[in-house]
């Protein structure tokens, strides 16, 4: 019955963390494997820190709404919390993510231990910030901690091994600077006397330490460069591999999402420069019949009108439908924009038939996720256009050219 009702605390302990705070966080409570105690000792951080105060605050939660009595205690963090959990001291405690992963894989501060898999994430609790203050104003970038007395956070603590990764990521190495291996109070009590030039907090905000410092004293942060710390951790196995974010960040959404469509789900993906260039021309095709026909349709002051063509529409969603045949579906695509840019070359154009076309495309490329960027012509634009059209006629060729460039500059033309 011990067991069964200690169980169903950490179950509910569990779930208080996880509907408390909602957030995607760089913080797990953990929970060692194993243990029935109806009394449990919570690991939490320094008395200055973000662990020791919130700690305090979910451990009396805990203790009030469960048959379980919790106990939260001061120490030194996640690593501490860590292996107090394993030797059976503490029942529950604070982890930064990413010591909990250094731990599962047995590197870094645990590589002489080794990996152990002896806990369980209870849940993620909140966001964590790699911080950086100083009092001195000359004191802008990372690198110029060059020389300086920086606190680095305890030996082997989660904030020593973040600090390395931003000083790393600046080009600085430990024999660059003169490190100080502090506790937050201590970081604190130093850079108000003027012991230190810098340190390394890592916390959820607000910190009780810097609080009061930036109460008392002038405090500055100094920049991090997130993307440089990103590709500074980096293992030599992920610098290899293609990123979708940077695909997407480089090349856009539709590109990307276009080449990874351009092939069936079953076939393997061909993922070059040659296919982004080629997934590029394809769009840029399409975008251009389809931006050509609603410039036309807006010059006529065309009523936009609910009908598509019947026909191509049923084609792309056969080929959608067999076995996601997107492939075939953008060939279907092609054949819309052919037709399209065939009833634009004719010299009086139907406008209905136009419509149907376009309104035909725009109902493909969004069941295939692609947006279309659409342009509305104003009254200045279309009398512009209208000027190149006479301009050209009269054969005014350096009067068609400056129309012609102001419509090129608004993405008319």
């Amino acid at each position: 019955m011990r067991n069964k009702e200690l169980f169903r605390g950490r179950r509910k302990a569990g779930r208080i963390v996880g509907l408390v705070l909602t957030l995607a966080l760089a913080v797990s409570l953990l929970s060692g494997c194993g243990q029935s105690k109806e009394r449990l000792t919570f690991g939490t951080g320094g008395t200055a820190g973000t662990y020791y105060s919130y700690g305090g605050v979910l451990a009396q939660y805990i203790t009030n709404n469960t048959n379980v009595k919790v106990t939260a205690v001061s120490t030194g963090g996640s690593k501490a919390n860590l292996q107090s959990v394993q030797d059976g001291d503490f029942q529950l405690g604070f982890v930064q993510s990413d010591v909990m992963a250094n731990a599962w894989d047995g590197v870094r501060a645990f590589e002489q231990d080794g990996a152990t898999h002896d806990f369980r994430t209870l849940g993620g609790l909140y966001a964590e910030t790699v911080q950086l203050f100083t009092m001195d104003p000359d004191i802008k970038t990372v690198e110029d901690l060059k020389g300086k007395s920086v606190s680095i956070g305890a030996a082997n603590s989660g904030v020593y091994f973040n600090a390395l990764d931003v000083l790393n990521a600046g080009g600085i190495t430990l024999d660059d600077i003169h490190p100080q291996y502090l506790s937050f109070e201590d970081s604190k009590e130093s850079l108000k006397d003027g012991k230190i030039d810098a340190a390394f907090i890592v916390a959820g905000a607000p910190t009780t330490a810097i609080t009061e410092l930036a109460t008392t004293n002038g405090v500055y942060m100094i920049n991090i460069d997130g993307a440089k710390v990103s590709k500074s951790t980096m293992t030599e196995e992920q610098k290899s591999k293609l990123w979708a974010k940077d695909l997407i960040a480089h090349h856009g959404g539709n590109t990307i999402r276009w080449v990874l469509i351009s092939a069936h789900y079953r076939a393997p993906l061909n993922l070059s420069d040659e296919t982004i260039d080629t997934a590029k021309k394809e769009l840029t095709k399409i975008q251009s019949a389809y931006k050509q026909a609603i410039v036309k349709l807006q010059l006529v002051n065309f009523k936009n009108v609910d009908s598509y063509d019947e026909d191509l529409w049923t084609k792309f969603i056969d080929e959608i439908n067999d076995d996601l045949n997107t492939p075939n579906a953008i060939a279907q695509v092609f054949e819309t924009v052919k037709i399209l840019n065939q009833s634009l070359r004719v010299r009086e154009i139907d406008e209905n038939k136009v419509a149907s076309l376009v309104n035909a495309l725009e109902k493909m490329m969004y069941v295939l996720g692609i947006k279309l960027d659409h342009i509305t012509l104003s009254d200045a634009d279309k009398a512009t256009y209208q000027k190149w059209q006479d301009a050209k006629k009269e054969k005014d060729f350096a009067k068609a050219d400056e129309y012609r460039t102001i419509l090129q500059d608004k993405g008319i033309l």
